[in-house]
C-alpha cells in the first residue's frame, strides 16, 4: 500500500492489517469495530474514518480551485 501511494503521489490514510476476523466480522454482519474495537485492524478503521472526516472538514474550508472558463465565439 504504501508503494502504490507513493507511485500514484497520494496520500495514504492506514495501512490496514489483513487479518481473518475483518472477514468473518463482515460475514456475521458486525463491523469490526463494534465486534473487537480493540483490535488493530478495528483501530485502522477508526483512523480512516478520523483522517476522512479532517480531509473533509480543511476541504469545506478550503478555497475552491477555480474550474475551466467555456467560451463560445
Amino acid at each position: 500500500a504504501v508503494l502504490t501511494a507513493k507511485e500514484f503521489n497520494v496520500q495514504l490514510l492506514v495501512a490496514i492489517p489483513l487479518q481473518a476476523s475483518i472477514m468473518t466480522a463482515c460475514e456475521s454482519g458486525a463491523p469490526t469495530v463494534i465486534r473487537d474495537p480493540t483490535s488493530a485492524p478495528a483501530r485502522a478503521f477508526v483512523e480512516i474514518a478520523r483522517k476522512l472526516l479532517e480531509t473533509l472538514k480543511e476541504r469545506e474550508t478550503a478555497p475552491a480551485a477555480a474550474g475551466p472558463t467555456i467560451s463560445i465565439e
